[in-house]
């Protein structure tokens, strides 16, 4: 299991914290300034990432 989980998707971090998944910090990669929010990677935030986004990304 992942244990950090890099998010540089708008889209995913909305529904993310939507459905009760709270950053541990938020910040920008140097190499393309890109921002990023940094997740732990807890068994729930896998399975909701890579299962139930699929099915309800459209709201978000």
């Amino acid at each position: 299991m992942e244990k950090l989980f890099f998010c540089y998707s708008n889209r995913l971090k909305r529904a993310l914290i939507s459905n009760g998944f709270t950053p541990i910090c938020i910040g920008i990669n140097k190499r393309n300034n890109q921002k990023f929010y940094l997740f732990e990677g807890t068994f729930e935030l896998n399975y909701y990432k890579d299962y139930l986004y699929q099915k309800e990304r459209d709201k978000f």
